[in-house]
This record gives structure tokens, sequence and C-alpha cells, in this order.
């Protein structure tokens, strides 16, 4: 009886996993005409919302023929991809039938990457999916809560009212709580999953085929630390951030406080983000500029920014959607509640830089203070649960370097702009990649697979009207011939004496 009963057992199990994977293999399955329907579903979503198509053209990308060229590819496959599957090794008899793998593949390497980094603009494979979803789907959930929110406001007061008396909007993290249905919407659920197992089986069994999907290798190394120290010579101090995307800030806050205390009086402190593109903005705020501020020495002034967005409807509510998660987070701070008209704008801020045919396009915006003049050492806001309180102050007194490159993007990007126009750092290397956004990154599925693809909504400009997607921050002093950063900044250290 239980031999029989094991028998039973075994043989659902065995359906169990077989319909798991024939549903997965069938996950990936699209006509090309429900992928082309994707494709200009996509599209018409970028000329709903991404500002930058200007930016584009003049560094010599026609975004619009690109699409229009990748939408022939795609159907004309696979003859329009038998020269790249050649490369890998696979003969045009061998190459996959048409699915959501290849339009991922063909959509991410022949038009996302040949825009990327401008915007953020990107196709999310399932391990980028993976790695990501945390950052949006906790304070969504979080920050959702009608009680969270009445907590946060508490904070605010020394003598807070009465819970039951306190007016709350509601609307927490709006664009958080957007990319959270973007990343557990059940058909992105779906198709990542199966896209994961496939990466795995393909590797194993036909490599040649996960190249020719993926473009790489796979990824099996562990990722670097988040941060690295040493001390040179006893009077410069050296800290090099690998990443800004930590999800709990707590693992890394105190360590980060110890190396800036030993250090506090040392002649030097040099950052090196060189390898660092991205993460969160809180990161280098909280852990960084605001712990070493020197205030005693000099006030921390306000960085001005303006945000655009589209002249659409759904630019406009994802706008909305930008003020006020910023209103609740307060990172990069609004000065209205809602985007303002562009003529409002120029009404009262002169900016003889702005671009007149991106202008052309875009309708609305908000001034910006993008300092950390906000912030607290009591203060509790939306990326601090995680965080002890009060924060850590070490000023440094000494001269702080900050070394960049081309590799920089997203937050890495900002810090580095944020660190050169208010003083903090003087900045040796190259200029940061792009990726300059005041936004959280803001995600979209596509109707019949379900992929997510992202791009930034804002175009982003200093006070004069410069797009910092067209004029990124030149550092202080370039490399100097034959060095990289660190030896050219350890040599103008010497010459100084």
């Amino acid at each position: 009886m239980k031999k029989r009963l094991f028998g039973v057992i075994f043989l659902l199990l065995a359906g169990v996993i077989f319909l798991t994977a024939c549903n997965r293999d069938d996950a990936m399955s699209f006509s090309t005409e429900e992928l082309l329907y994707d494709f200009d579903y996509m599209m018409a979503l970028m000329e709903e919302t991404f500002p930058h198509f200007g930016v584009a053209e003049r560094r010599g990308i026609d975004i619009r023929a690109l699409a229009a060229q990748t939408r022939q590819t795609i159907a004309n496959y696979p003859s329009s991809m038998a020269h790249v599957a050649a490369e890998f090794g696979i003969a045009p008899g061998d190459m996959p039938p048409m699915d959501a793998n290849v339009f991922w593949s063909i959509v991410q390497n022949e038009f996302f990457s040949q825009v990327a980094p401008l915007g953020n603009i990107m196709l999310l494979d399932y391990a980028q999916r993976a790695a990501l979803r945390d950052f949006y789907v906790v304070p969504g959930i979080i920050t959702g809560l009608d009680s969270m929110q009445r907590l946060l406001v508490t904070f605010e007061g020394e003598d807070p009212p009465p819970f039951n008396e306190i007016e709350t909007t509601g609307e927490g993290l709006p664009l958080f709580q957007h990319n959270w249905d973007v990343f557990d919407e059940s058909s992105a659920v779906t198709l990542y999953a199966a896209q994961r197992a496939f990466s795995e089986r393909a590797y194993e069994e036909n490599p040649a085929l996960y190249r020719f999907i993926f473009r790489r290798e796979p990824i099996r190394e562990e990722p670097p630390e988040v941060f690295t120290t040493e001390r040179i010579d006893g009077r410069i101090a050296y800290i090099n951030f690998n990443t800004f995307r930590v999800l709990n800030f707590r693992h890394y806050s105190w360590r980060i406080d110890r190396f800036f205390m030993y250090t506090q009086d040392y002649d030097h402190l040099i950052i090196d983000i060189r390898d660092n593109v991205g993460g969160r903005n809180d990161f280098w705020r909280m852990l960084i500029m605001f712990t070493l501020w020197n205030e005693a020495e000099r006030p921390k002034p306000e960085v001005p920014l303006y945000a655009f967005f589209r002249n659409t409807e759904q630019a406009y509510e994802l706008g909305q959607a930008h003020i006020s998660t910023e209103r609740f987070a307060t990172r990069f701070v609004p000065a209205a509640n809602a985007p303002m008209p562009l003529s409002a704008i120029l009404a009262h801020n002169e900016m003889p830089a702005l671009n007149a045919q991106d202008m052309s396009t875009l309708a609305t915006g908000v001034r910006l203070d993008g300092s950390i003049n906000y912030l607290s050492q009591s203060q509790l806001h939306f990326t601090q649960e995680r965080m002890w309180i009060p924060r850590a102050r070490f000023p440094f007194e000494g001269q702080i370097w900050l070394l960049t490159s081309e590799n920089n993007v997203e937050a890495a990007a900002a810090f580095a702009y944020n660190a050169k126009y208010t003083g903090f750092a003087t900045l040796v290397g190259e200029a940061p990649g792009g990726g300059f956004t005041s936004t959280v990154m803001t995600h979209f599925n596509l109707p019949n697979t379900g992929l997510i693809v992202r791009w930034d909504i804002d175009y982003l400009t200093d006070a004069y009207g410069r797009s910092l997607e067209e004029f990124s921050v030149q550092p202080h002093y370039a490399n100097r011939p034959g060095m990289d950063a660190l030896e050219t900044v350890l040599e103008i250290i010497e010459e100084r004496g």
C-alpha cells in the first residue's frame, strides 16, 4: 500500500514538473504579430513620455530610424539575424524560432544598447528584474500604508498631534507603487521565470544559443564589495565605492562611519567611484556627504535643478507622481505641488541655455533643490527605516577628492554633479557617462509579453537650462597623459606638498 501510494505521489510530482516545464516554454511563445504589437506599443509609449529624442539626435542617434530598422529585424527574422548567429557558430538552420527570448535579444541589443545610457534606457532581463524588484516593492508596500505615513509625519515635529488628528494624503510614493505594479504584473512574473529557466538550461546544453540570446557569458562571479578602504602614508585616506545599490544601509553605515572617524584628521580623502554605475541617491547623500560635510567652514548651498516633462497627458501624470514622490521622500525637493506650465517657469527663471528644439516637445516642469540641506541627524524618511538614527557626523577638514569616469551613471553621476557644484569635492578623471535624472527609475510593461522596459521621464537641466544628459559635469582635473585618475590625484597631492 505504501509503495503504491509512493508511486502515485511520484507520478503526480513528475506530472507537475512536466507541466511546469511545458508552461514555461509556452510562456515564451508569441506570434511575430504579437511581438511587433509590443514593439509598436513601446515606441508609442516612448513618444508619450521619453524626453531625450533631441539629445540623442545631436549625439548622432536617430531613435525613430533605429526603431524602424529594429522593427524590420523582428519582422524578417531569422534571415535578418543570420549574420549575428553565425558569429556565435549557429548555422541558419539551427537558429531558434522567434519567441520572447529572441524578441528580447533583438530589442535589447539592436535598439536599447545603441541608445544607453542616455535616459537610463533599458529592457530588463530576468536577473535585472530580480535584482531591482525589492528596491521598488518594499518601499511601495511600506509607504502605501496609512499608518506608516502618519508615523513619518509624526517624526517631523517636536510636539506632534495625535494620530487621529493628522491629515494624510494617501499618496505615499506613487512612482514606487507604479513600479511595484510593473514588476509584479502577472505576465511579467511568468515571462521572467521562463527566461530564467531557459538561461540556466541553455548555458548547460547549448552555450552558443545562450551567447546568441544574451550576448554575454553567464554572470557567476560574486559581486564586488560595496566599498573598500586604504590608508596611504598616514595622511591620505582612500575609499572606493563600487556601487550605491544596496537594500539595507545599516549593513554598511557603521563600517563607513568608523573609517571616516579614524581618518577624520587626515590631510586628504580620496573617494573613488570610477566603477560605480549608480543605485540609490540616498546612499551618497546620507552615508557620504551628510557625514563628511564641514558646516563650520562652509554652509551647504542649494543645488537648483529643473525637471521638464513631455507635452502629453501621460507624461503630465507621471510628472505629478514624480513630484508627489519627492515631496514625500525629500531627495530632490520640488518647489511646487504639481508640474507647472513651461511659460510659468520661464517667467520666473532666466534659462538662456534651454534648447529650443527640445522645449517645443516639453510642456511642464518643476524647480527642484538637489542639495542635502533638508537632511538632519534625527530625520526619518522613507529610506531610513533601515538606518541607525541619528546619523553620525565626522566633518572632514582636509581636501576631499572624487575620482570619476564615464562608467558613472544615474546616482553615481548625480553624486559627481552635486559634489562639484556644492564645493564638496574636487573632481579628477573623466566626465560621467549620463543617466542624469531626478526621478525614481520609471518602468513599463509591454502588453503581450510582460517584458519590462524603462527610461527617464524627466528632462533634467541646470539653472541655466543646459540638459545634464548633453552637458555632463566636467572634472576639475582630467587624467594626466599615461595616468589613471588615482595616479593623477596622487601626483597632484605630491606636487602640493
